[in-house]
């Protein structure tokens, strides 16, 4: 993929944070497995595996924006992800 510009810009929207972020077709259309505790192996300087807090096997089924995927999702923390200017609320 070519280098694109992002644009990206964080603004406060009443009181809200609010990520502003330029995204091509080439990064909508790549998609991976949703990752977990298995996929993800050990981490290397603790040799420890990735879990959740209570110790349980961790999943990635839902990004940033709580949404739930299936088997594939777009790469990152946000499903909701369209072709070009989008606005996404952080907190």
């Amino acid at each position: 993929m070519e280098k694109w510009d992002a644009q990206v810009k964080v603004t406060v929207d009443q009181s809200k944070a609010v990520l502003q972020i330029n995204i091509p077709k080439d990064v909508i259309n790549f998609s991976v497995p949703v990752q977990n505790t298995k996929s993800l192996g050990r981490v290397r300087l603790a040799d420890a595996i990735f879990d959740d807090r209570d110790g349980t096997e961790l999943c990635m089924t839902e990004g940033i924006d709580e949404d739930v995927h299936s088997a594939k999702r777009v790469v990152g923390p946000f499903a909701q992800l369209k072709q070009g200017i989008n606005r996404i609320v952080l907190f």
